[in-house]
């Protein structure tokens, strides 16, 4: 063999290598590069997993948050209509106790009328009869005036008690304001 086709046969070699090595060198590049897309995919999959999970995650909280109000609010509002039912009842009461010491009031100005009319002296005596009068009527007056002081002091009552509590189902935090301070 002639140094030509040597030198022809080394010179293939040496471009089979080249062109091998480039082909060998290129398909692991690809690989390389396959092997980082697989995992940058599966990285941002995870990622979007992850982020998929904290919303629903969030959502349930956020349901069970506002089914947690919503029973709080409808609890309230029960308590709120049995508050107001014990009012109109000590309303009713108060009105009723009112009553009995009008009619109690009347039945001492009848009797003490009647015992006045059949005492002989009954013309003279007639100033202090009046002054009793006068200051029983003004009993009633006074019974009828805390009877609906205490009235609009119950409802007062209700009304700051039921907005306190729809303040805390609304706003949970604002409870450790109203906790008594050490």
């Amino acid at each position: 063999m002639s140094i030509a086709i040597k030198l022809a046969l080394a010179l293939v070699v040496a471009l089979a290598s080249y062109f091998g090595t480039n082909a060998l060198t290129e398909h692991y590049r690809a690989q390389g590069r396959a092997e980082v897309q697989d995992k940058w995919d599966a990285a941002n999959l995870k990622q979007e997993r992850d982020h998929a999970e904290a919303v629903a995650k969030s959502e349930i909280q956020e349901r069970a948050k506002e089914r947690a109000a919503q029973v709080a609010s409808e609890e309230n509002a029960r308590a709120a209509a049995h508050r107001e039912a014990v009012l109109r009842s000590r309303a009713a009461d108060l009105d009723r106790s009112v009553d009995g010491l009008r009619r109690e009031l009347a039945a001492t100005d009848r009797a003490f009328a009647a015992y006045r009319a059949a005492r002989p002296d009954a013309a003279a005596g007639a100033g202090p009869d009046a002054a009793a009068a006068g200051a029983r009527e003004l009993f009633g007056q006074c019974a009828d005036r805390y009877a609906g002081m205490a009235k609009s002091a119950a409802n007062l009552s209700a009304q700051v008690i039921g907005l306190q509590a729809h303040v805390l189902v609304i706003q949970p935090e604002a409870a450790r304001l109203m906790e008594p301070l050490e």
